[in-house]
């Protein structure tokens, strides 16, 4: 198991990608009274702290089963990250990509997985496109408790899309007395970045709200800003006790101007993106007796996308004049479930759920041509709307056996109007060894849908498949962790092993297939397999100083051809999957410089990765590169021990402005300094 680091330490412990933590309050609760009434822990026999679990359940497991990350919102304000892929940079097994500046598509990458094989989810609310697709552009840190990370296939909990791993960003929960704050920045590339939060409780109610604002004129020489804001909420109610609700929303709004054609190259001074969205969460729980809880969430996400390029004359618009296109998306669903707490070993929760979910997606586009000296032509599609129904079943059973092991097993069945069933399950067991050693194991399988593109597209070149099957996974992973002085110093190691099948591919040729009579650009055709070690050292805080290590050895390989077997195939037999690095490191050091402040640097290397260069047409291998970033922050004085306080800060990413590419002939942004300010209040 790997954990992260909370200001340089996470306690081993599975972490939980539950379908929102307000449904979980008696359980948690019931869940912390019977620790409180048990034995007191021990080095080895201890049982770790109650969690919210990657198994839906909070029980107080002897020991971890699965590889977890925890990202506490507190960190990211110390080390001065303010979006979630940058939060993700330093996570065992993860990569992040992103395609140029800030604001460009940015893909987060696990253990050798697609990119669409991440599920990512806020409060319970799935954020990815139906089909997996997800961009962290826009994602920030507002209002943000923790990220929680579970690496392996967790279809069996979460359905499609979550075949590699699965993100999680929980809100903050307010409570105790009003607390709040307002922070600024300004550096680099004209970026100015704000935010401001506010949390607390009155009576059995808990409130927190937040927001963050960035503006920036981007890295290349015209056309390249980007304007990105986010708001969020939560309200509580009767948190901890036998009945409990909350509500959380989130909405974001997004401009990104790019000048670049598909080879990287800045040419068009007036194509831009928009990107408006909003998701929403109902919690609810009841404890019914000693033994039931019933839990219900209630979730809802829309995405309104639209990339719009006007006629601007010159090099840009020879052959394409404009174009526009849009499509709003719209996933609607509702989960519930019942736990039984019961007396098997030293305890144990078995779950029996099911799910429902609602995904609808309108498209509409319009382009323009022009071919001198030929008159101009213009394509339009007229709007279309499509809509698929997903609803699933699921059971579980997670334990403990005395306080030396731990196991949790579970099924699903999903049925998808597009495909039909399918089927998922996931097992794991931990077991303590030695003077604060622990070994854990499990075995899954997963899943991911095919995108509405990829079933119902009607356009030349791109024909939809209604008879594709979903992609699918298999995948297993032995891990090793030893605390021998407790939770001061962990060092673990996790080897993993993916297998991914049924991959769907696109030709430009158009196919049929037998038994149809429809061509088609889509077709379940390519395989991967990708396997690689996570090793991560963890010492701290001792005497205010931590040091957090990562490293991930990665191996991937196609086993399956795809179609394209030139340059830009993506699936040839024997060659390593784009943009996935065989090496990856992260290093982290951070001291307090007393009670007022802290300083903190972070070294990141990423090796060598294949991609494809489209300007070329050939596959190209990128080279290498390691940046290093400081951050810190002191106060400058506080009113009184409760009272208001003002904290400088300062964060310098790319220190040695390293020049460095993630996509093919896209680069990265060189040294951005950024030097700001943060009040904090509290009554």
């Amino acid at each position: 198991m790997i954990p992260h680091s909370k200001h340089g330490r996470v306690h081993l412990a599975i972490v939980a990608l539950a379908a929102g933590t307000t449904g979980l309050m008696p359980t948690i609760a019931r869940a912390q009274q019977s620790m409180q009434q048990g034995p007191t822990p021990s080095d080895t026999g201890a049982l770790t702290p109650v969690v919210v679990t990657a198994t839906k359940v909070p029980i107080a497991e002897s020991v971890p089963t699965a590889s977890t990350t925890v990202i506490t919102g507190e960190e990211l304000r110390v080390r001065g990250i303010n979006t979630v892929s940058d939060a993700l940079r330093d996570v065992a097994g993860g990569t992040v990509v992103q395609s140029g500046s800030f604001g460009g598509q940015t893909s987060f990458f696990m253990r050798g997985g697609q990119s669409d094989y991440v599920k990512v989810l806020v409060d319970g609310v799935p954020l990815n496109q139906p089909g997996g697709a997800f961009s962290f552009d826009y994602l920030t840190t507002a209002n943000i408790d923790r990220i929680e990370i579970v690496r392996g296939p967790a279809s069996v909990l979460y359905g499609s899309d979550a075949v590699a791993g699965v993100i999680q960003i929980f809100t903050t929960r307010g409570s105790g007395p009003f607390a709040g704050y307002i922070a600024a920045n300004a550096g680099s590339y004209s970026s100015n970045e704000g935010s401001a939060q506010l949390s607390g409780s009155v009576g059995p109610f808990g409130y927190s709200a937040g927001g963050d604002r960035q503006s920036t004129d981007g890295i290349l020489p015209f056309n390249n800003q980007f304007l990105n804001g986010e708001l969020s909420g939560r309200l509580d109610y009767g948190y901890g006790t036998p009945t409990a609700l909350s509500v959380t929303a989130r909405y974001h709004t997004l401009d990104y101007h790019f000048p670049t054609e598909g080879d990287g190259t800045p040419v068009d001074h007036n194509q831009y993106s928009r990107d408006e969205g909003s998701s929403f969460a109902f919690d609810a729980g009841h404890t019914f007796s000693r033994v039931f809880d019933g839990h219900l969430q209630v979730t809802s996400n829309s995405q309104d996308v639209a990339n719009i390029n006007p006629p601007d004359g010159g090099a840009a618009d020879t052959g394409f004049f404009s174009s526009f296109q849009r499509e709003v998306i719209q996933r609607m669903g509702a989960d519930g479930r019942v736990d039984a707490h019961l007396g098997i070993g030293t305890g144990a929760i078995v779950t029996a759920g099911g799910a429902v979910e609602g995904q609808t997606d309108r498209t509409r586009s319009s382009d323009e041509f022009f071919f001198a000296p030929g008159p101009a032509d213009s394509s339009s599609t007229a709007p279309v709307a499509r809509f698929r129904r997903v609803a699933a079943g699921y059971a579980q059973i997670v334990g403990n056996f005395g306080n030396q092991a731990s196991y949790t097993a579970g099924a699903r069945l999903d049925n998808n109007s597009a495909f039909g069933t399918y089927g998922t399950y996931r097992v794991g067991m931990g077991y303590a060894i030695g003077i604060g050693g622990q070994i854990h194991a499990s075995i899954g399988t997963a899943y991911k849908e095919p995108t509405f593109e990829q079933n119902y597209s009607a356009v030349p070149f791109d024909s939809g498949n209604a008879k594709l099957r979903p992609e699918h996974s298999l995948g297993w992973e032995a891990g090793l962790s030893e605390s021998p002085f407790g939770q001061g110093l962990t060092v673990s190691g996790t080897y993993f092993n993916q297998q991914f099948h049924n991959i769907i591919d696109y030709t430009p040729v158009s196919t049929v297939l037998p038994g149809s009579t429809m061509p088609t650009n889509y077709v379940n055709v390519a395989g991967a397999k990708a396997d690689g070690v996570e090793v991560q050292f963890l010492a701290g805080p001792v005497a205010g100083t931590s040091l957090d290590l990562a490293y991930t050895i990665l191996r991937t390989r196609v086993t399956q051809v795809g179609f394209d077997t030139t340059g830009t195939g993506e699936y040839i037999v024997g060659d390593r999957l784009i943009r996935r690095p065989a090496h990856a490191f992260s290093g982290t050091f951070r001291h307090s410089v007393g009670a007022r402040g802290s300083v903190g640097l972070t070294a990141r290397f990423v090796g060598t990765r294949d991609d494809i260069d489209f300007d070329s047409d050939s596959r190209v291998v990128l080279a290498g590169y390691t940046t290093w970033d400081v951050a810190g922050e002191y106060r400058l004085f506080q009113v009184s021990r409760r009272g208001p306080g003002l904290n400088v800060t300062a964060r310098i990413a790319n220190l040695t402005n390293r020049h460095y590419d993630e996509i093919a002939t896209y680069a990265a942004p060189g040294r951005t300094i950024m030097v700001g300010g943060r009040i904090e209040v509290t009554h």
